[in-house]
């Protein structure tokens, strides 16, 4: 997927924290994805706990639950679906270093 900087002709919200972007702001977007305030789209990315692969929270099916601002550790798609998945997160839970 690929993200374009723009300058928004209309009001928005943004895909990763939900709050407002207003008409004028430089933002960035993609087709068929959506919106991002620039802070949200320079966020540093999350990494699955179970194979530390980026975790794409804008396509993930409890992105409208989440508040990226405080999640420490998530699971991406592909490890989530797995069959064991709730045994192998809560293994890789007890081995962070916190």
């Amino acid at each position: 997927m690929k993200w374009y900087k723009i300058k928004m002709k209309f009001a928005g919200k943004c895909i990763t924290c939900g709050l407002s972007l207003p008409r004028g702001e430089e933002g960035f977007w993609a087709k068929d994805v959506g919106i991002k305030h620039k802070k949200c789209f320079e966020d540093k990315p999350i990494n699955c706990i179970i194979c530390n692969n980026n975790v794409d929270c804008n396509l993930c099916e409890f992105a409208n639950y989440c508040d990226r601002k405080t999640i420490l550790q998530c699971a991406c798609e592909n490890c989530r679906d797995v069959n064991n998945f709730l045994d192998i997160y809560k293994k890789s839970l007890h081995n962070i270093k916190i």
